[in-house]
């Protein structure tokens, strides 16, 4: 016959089983978060190695973009001037042809000298139309660099 004591001891030993169990199924439990936690970190490492490498590269399109457009500047400024020196030649000469009007030779020599100018002209303003189609197509490559 199973006494009282023994049924006791019995329902202990199944108690301190189930016990057990909840403690290895709770530290299964705490191990494979702290695994879950080291992967999450690692990401989060890694995340931000790749924002500060994406900023670099945002920083230096915008250093190059902002080399560009002063390049830009200064190449417009100057072919504003050169263009300002050739329109001021291109007046000079047609004033030079003016005042020779009378002389036929001396006529078809200036008109000769100012259409020569005004083809120098020409070709200068092809050359910064040129150079400014060049500037922007660089300019919207980078910045689509920049926005990457």
């Amino acid at each position: 016959a199973v006494t009282r004591g023994d049924q006791a001891e019995e329902e202990v030993a199944v108690l301190r089983g189930r016990l057990q169990s909840q403690r290895d199924d709770t530290e299964e439990c705490a191990a494979a978060s702290e695994v879950r936690v080291v992967a999450a970190e690692a990401r989060v490492d890694a995340l931000r190695a790749a924002l500060v490498e994406a900023e670099s590269t945002a920083t230096v399109a915008r250093c190059r973009l902002s080399d560009i457009e002063e390049d830009a500047r200064r190449t417009a400024a100057m072919y504003s001037e050169r263009n300002a020196a050739a329109s001021t030649e291109l007046t000079r000469l047609t004033r030079v042809m003016a005042t020779h009007a009378s002389d036929l030779e001396a006529s078809t020599e200036a008109r000769e000298v100012a259409e020569a100018a005004a083809a120098a002209r020409g070709n200068e303003v092809r050359e910064v139309k040129a150079r400014a189609r060049d500037l922007q197509a660089e300019r919207h490559v980078l910045e689509a660099a920049a926005s990457e």
